[in-house]
């Protein structure tokens, strides 16, 4: 078995109208450059999954919903402001803690360059 999902198994993580095809595309594009074979299938697949649900919710506006305020409630959405990359949604977060190669996790790290002259 190779590492794969399909479109229903997206949707069922995710709540979306959108065509979730070109996502799992993308997702495993993304997967195959940064992770590989680091992975057994089986979690390889849940992986991507959670990938491709990723990137919906980044691109699905019913997911950007922000934090309101007016009297006594509140009404809270789904986007972190304090996060970017995989930790900007819970999707991203849960393939990054599934991904036990731990390959996921420095994907947001930028990395310094140092010249000396």
């Amino acid at each position: 078995m190779a590492v794969s999902t399909t479109p229903e198994k997206v949707q069922a993580v995710i709540d979306t109208d959108l065509d979730v095809t070109p996502f799992i595309t993308t997702a495993t594009a993304f997967y195959d450059t940064r992770v590989g074979s680091a992975l057994p299938d089986e979690i390889g697949s849940e992986v991507l999954t959670y990938l491709a649900a990723h990137f919906v919710a980044v691109t699905d506006p019913r997911e950007k919903t922000e934090s309101v305020a007016t009297g006594s409630w509140t009404l809270e959405g789904k986007a972190s402001a304090n996060e970017t990359g995989l930790h900007s949604t819970q999707h991203g977060q849960m393939a990054v803690a599934l991904d036990t190669s731990g390959r996921l996790r420095d994907v947001d790290k930028r990395k310094a360059r140092f010249t000396v002259l």
